[in-house]
């Protein structure tokens, strides 16, 4: 009987310890991933230079003789080169 008794305290116990663990660890999960945090603290990782690259892109087209057209481009659809 008693034997029986720490079995299910200890079940209890381990029943607790681990849905604390999952519902510490899910509301630290969506804080990470929350897309605003995210957007933020890729913003604030960027450089000027790379802020203002995102604004001017380029038209793709092979307009001159020996143009240079990214590889990732398609033509005819604007293309701005993502940030490294």
């Amino acid at each position: 009987m008693r034997a029986n008794r720490m079995m299910l305290m200890n079940a209890r116990t381990i029943s607790m310890a681990t849905l604390t663990l999952l519902c510490s660890t899910s509301a630290i999960a969506k804080v990470a991933s929350s897309p605003e945090a995210r957007a933020a603290a890729t913003e604030a990782a960027m450089t000027d230079d790379e802020r203002v690259s995102l604004t001017n892109g380029v038209l793709p087209l092979p307009a001159f003789p020996g143009m240079k057209i990214p590889d990732e481009a398609v033509v005819g659809s604007d293309y701005v080169p993502g940030v490294p």
